[in-house]
């Protein structure tokens, strides 16, 4: 009996774990999985509105989405990054290697990289009026809980002296770098060079991604999978042994 009971429980908890509800991409206020969760309501600060009950609408909405080529046939639901002309990118170099990117003027990141880097580049957030359309009739305004307090390393509550939104891959903070240097993270939005050695293609494993029209393009999604936290952190494939770096690195 002992035994059966034990089976149940392992698929319920690894459903729990393929969603992205209750995980820390939920910002809902049935959420516990996210630091930010439970901290957002429908209208502006000081007017209290409904504190909002939706997973999907942080991310993507079903009417007046982004007009942003590089996101809208995702539906997306916030502003590109960066917010602004004050901000810029400086990518990742290597001298082992060609074009590691991203290969676009001023190494701006592209396609669905710049969904992520949207609560991901540490000035750009749904907490700072990113999001374009809140739940509800004539696109209400979204705030954050002006009593919030959100202190842990890389992320702030309403105050940006510790350290920039969310997981700030971006090392930047609204108002103070205009820099978003992700010269340290691994190389995004670039076509996968053919004619190096030391490299597998097309990867070993089929939970790796390639996009653009080419079918060739690297980026944050190729290694991460936003909706399925069974990996931690969002990764689409287990790293034991170094297995996803392996399966496009010939090492």
């Amino acid at each position: 009996m002992v035994i059966i009971i034990a089976g149940l429980f392992v698929p319920v908890s690894e459903a729990a774990s393929s969603s992205i509800v209750g995980s820390a991409h939920d910002f809902s206020i049935n959420s516990t999985g996210s630091a930010f969760s439970q901290q957002f309501q429908v209208g502006p600060p000081g007017n209290w509105g409904d504190p909002i009950s939706e997973v999907c609408v942080f991310c993507h909405t079903p009417h007046g989405a982004s007009p942003d080529a590089q996101t809208n046939t995702l539906l997306w639901n916030r502003v590109s990054s960066p917010p602004n002309a004050t901000y810029s990118y400086t990518p990742y170099t290597a001298s082992t290697s060609t074009t590691v990117g991203p290969d676009t003027a001023g190494g701006t990141p592209t396609g669905i990289s710049m969904m992520c880097m949207s609560c991901h580049d540490g000035v750009t957030s749904i907490a700072v009026g990113t999001l374009l359309n809140a739940p509800g009739s004539g696109s209400p305004e979204v705030s954050m809980d002006p009593l919030s307090t959100i202190t842990f390393p890389g992320a702030i509550g309403n105050s940006v002296s510790f350290g920039g939104w969310g997981a700030n891959i971006g090392n930047a903070r609204p108002g103070i770098e205009t820099v978003i240097d992700i010269s340290n993270d691994h190389p995004i939005s670039f076509e996968w060079n053919l004619s190096l050695p030391g490299y597998i293609y097309p990867p070993s494993r089929s939970e790796l991604r390639l996009f653009g029209a080419s079918g060739l393009r690297i980026e944050c999604a190729t290694c991460h999978s936003v909706h399925n936290n069974t990996h931690e952190p969002f990764l689409a494939m287990p790293n034991t042994n170094s297995d996803m770096c392996r399966a496009c690195h010939d090492k």
